[in-house]
């Protein structure tokens, strides 16, 4: 059975083989730590080494995403595999998280449209 939790601007769903969090808005400072947050309880409380991050966002700030890949070297040291979806829209900072994701679970839906920076 999985559970849906609604939070400020993304969801959280635990299921029994991984967990999910969609993560809709600003790459931002307090976006970035609730869902650095979100995943460390996932892997640390709920014992999950496979966690789904859906993306939904038109960037934002650079110190934040680099804070971002900070964490995610940590989670990778310990075996986590952490896959990354796009949803509708992707761009700039959003779309370096997409492209962060682990070799072979980086998917992007059908109609979604991404935008890379040079």
């Amino acid at each position: 059975m999985s559970e849906v939790i609604s939070r400020t601007r993304h969801q959280v769903l635990y299921d029994q083989k991984h967990a999910i969090v969609r993560f809709c808005g600003p790459v931002d400072t307090l976006q970035i730590f609730s869902l650095c947050d979100e995943i460390d309880s996932f892997v640390n409380h709920y014992y999950y080494n496979h966690v789904i991050v859906e993306i939904d966002s038109n960037g934002g700030e650079l110190q934040s995403l680099l804070y971002y890949i900070q964490k995610l070297q940590g989670w990778r040291k310990i075996g986590v595999r952490i896959e990354t979806v796009a949803l509708t829209k992707c761009a700039s900072a959003a779309a370096v998280m997409l492209s962060l994701g682990d070799v072979g679970h980086r998917f992007a839906m059908p109609r979604s449209k991404l935008l890379f920076h040079n």
